[in-house]
């Protein structure tokens, strides 16, 4: 499969133009602050900070969210493409891995239980402990889905 990735037409034009990783790095940024710009407010505001916002506003963010998300999954998979046998093996990728699962499953789990009564909530609700902690562990995985992201270069330790 590796063999593959590493002679497939993507993988061939990210290793022929000297350009396409530098310009994807800088797509993928782009993409990382779409999403985390989305993910931040929205996570902070059912944390409880800016109860001036009113919820059912911050949930506008939401497809920006998933735009920033699409944005860094193709950026992501180019990087892949560029030199497969050495992200596949990457412990740091796939610690990510985990994390973009889990923080799937966590979305998952807000899209189940809380998104669908979001815009029914009074404009300065204090959102219940259920969706606090839905919060919570959104950022604190998405911060960590960074740092292991950023990490991803440097492993194994030198």
């Amino acid at each position: 499969m590796l063999a593959w990735i590493d002679s497939s037409w993507l993988a061939e034009f990210m290793r022929a133009y000297q350009w396409a990783f530098p310009i994807s790095e800088a797509i993928h940024f782009v993409g990382l602050v779409i999403l985390m710009g989305s993910v931040v407010v929205m996570d902070l505001r059912l944390l409880g900070f800016a109860r001036g916002l009113p919820v059912r506003v911050v949930h506008t963010l939401l497809p920006w969210a998933w735009v920033g998300f699409t944005i860094n999954l193709i950026t992501g998979t180019m990087f892949f493409a560029t030199l497969p046998t050495f992200y596949y093996p990457n412990m740091s990728l796939r610690i990510k891995l985990v994390l973009l699962l889990l923080a799937g499953l966590n979305a998952l789990w807000f899209q189940l239980t809380v998104s669908k009564d979001i815009d029914n909530w009074p404009d300065d609700v204090d959102v219940p402990g259920q969706v606090k902690l839905i919060a919570g562990t959104s950022l604190a995985l998405w911060i960590s889905i960074i740092c292991f992201g950023r990490f991803i270069m440097y492993w194994p330790p030198i």
